[in-house]
């Protein structure tokens, strides 16, 4: 079993079946069409990507977070050529490498916000502490959650962690004091 990667987004165990050889199963989080590997199992035309940009749309302006669950056949365990990784390293390097997965279906989970957030943020805001959120969701995702605890505001920023990292660092501390 390889346990969850925030660094992948990603986790995955392998079942020995008999007469089927070894599946390894992947859980994987979906930032984008382009972002999941998942979405390597076939060629997707014009109309199919606009129907997963759809949904994850859709999905993600309501605070979920999208799953996708997809396997393999392996006929030996592990591929000869990777034998001597550990079994997260292994895993989720085949899972990168590795295309010709069976999509088994694609779902969002919500995780609702903690009692008391909205409350906690405004007596924050009336001691004069502007709250800001750092998340590895989904920008849409982020969004609506952002909206729902009140940490967002219109006009407020919403970016993805790896383009803050790449900003000079007087914009970085203009945007996070």
């Amino acid at each position: 079993m390889a346990p969850f990667s925030s660094e992948c987004k990603s986790m995955g165990c392998i079942a020995w079946l008999p007469d089927r050889g070894h599946h390894l199963y992947i859980k994987d989080i979906v930032l984008g069409v382009t972002s999941s590997s998942a979405f390597k199992t076939a060629p997707i035309g014009e109309l199919e990507e606009g129907n997963i940009w759809w949904m994850i749309t859709f999905y993600a302006s309501q605070m979920l977070r999208m799953i996708v669950l997809c396997y393999r056949n392996f006929i030996h365990w592990p591929p000869v050529e990777h034998s001597l990784r550990t079994m997260t390293r292994l895993i989720m390097m085949i899972w990168r490498q590795t295309s010709c997965y069976l999509n088994l279906g694609i779902t969002g989970i919500k995780d609702p916000l903690h009692e008391g957030v909205q409350e906690a943020v405004a007596d924050c805001n009336k001691a004069g502490i502007v709250v800001k959120m750092c998340t590895g969701d989904n920008v849409l995702t982020t969004r609506a959650i952002a909206l729902q605890c009140r940490t967002y505001t219109p006009g407020g920023i919403i970016m993805e962690g790896p383009h803050f990292h790449l900003l000079p660092l007087d914009v970085m501390k203009a945007i996070v004091p």
